[in-house]
């Protein structure tokens, strides 16, 4: 246990289930949000934090990328986690999604340490994401309008698969 009293955990041995793809990576951070969001109130949705328990509220704040933590990476409630507590490959899927969720998919795609962005794909992206409209999605979630963010990173997951990403 750290000072605060969460218990934190190294989790390096969590098996590598999440999807290769940016667009698959947003899917199931999608999926896994929205089942955050349909159970009952022991979460929190929290763009600038992780996974966190909050023990005297008795629950656990998180963000998009926490979302999967507790999700499909099955990650307890009582679990203070970020993305280093996972493997390498994990850890940097997780923050993938981090960027995918402030529509930055650039740097998501850094942070997968592969090919950068072909010609084509670049084109198709550059009018669609911007730092302006990064900066309004946040706000989004920040109001809690968070239906209406997952419907827009829903529309990213698909464009990102129509180019292969």
């Amino acid at each position: 246990m750290n000072s605060n009293g969460h218990k934190n955990r190294y989790l390096a041995y969590v098996r590598d289930t999440l999807p290769d793809s940016l667009s698959g990576l947003l899917k199931v951070a999608i999926h896994d949000t929205r089942a955050v969001l349909d159970a009952p109130s022991e979460c929190l949705l929290m763009v600038d934090m992780w996974h966190r328990p909050d023990y005297e509220k008795q629950l656990c704040m998180l963000c998009v990328a926490g979302a999967v933590m507790r999700g499909t990476l099955r990650a307890s409630d009582a679990d203070l986690i970020t993305p280093d507590a996972y493997s390498e490959t994990i850890s940097r899927k997780l923050y993938a999604i981090d960027k995918l969720r402030q529509r930055l998919p650039y740097d998501a795609r850094l942070m997968l340490n592969t090919a950068l962005f072909t010609a084509e794909q670049f084109d198709a992206l550059k009018p669609h994401y911007s730092l302006k409209r990064a900066w309004r999605l946040g706000d989004l979630v920040w109001t809690g309008n968070i239906d209406k963010t997952l419907d827009i990173l829903e529309a990213d997951a698909t464009l990102l698969e129509s180019l292969g990403l």
